[in-house]
């Protein structure tokens, strides 16, 4: 069920064009400065979401890199390493624990 599931959001979004995408990115951060009175969720872009995706993926979940320039369209490795370069102390401290084990 969950394969089909991703499978399905797959083709939907890979349906759409990059400027549809964009423009819910655009519509949704409007709305959300409108309803919190917050003008910095105007600056919000595909980027940022692509960016804090990749971000969260590497560091948080520990995915390979190489998955993640797959799943992101990355061509080369510089591209996505300062994506790396953040690790929360939460990611430091349980790192840290599993090779001392």
């Amino acid at each position: 069920m969950l394969q089909n599931d991703f499978v399905n959001r797959q083709r939907f979004f890979n349906s759409r064009s990059k400027r549809t995408v964009q423009y819910w990115v655009e519509q949704t951060a409007e709305k959300a400065a409108e309803e919190t009175g917050d003008a910095d969720y105007r600056r919000i872009s595909t980027h940022d979401l692509r960016r804090c995706w990749a971000n969260h993926l590497l560091v948080e979940q520990n995915v390979s890199p190489r998955i993640v320039m797959a799943l992101g369209g990355w061509s080369s490795y510089d591209a996505i390493e300062p994506y790396l370069a953040a690790p929360t102390e939460q990611n430091i401290i349980e790192s840290i624990r599993t090779a001392l084990q």
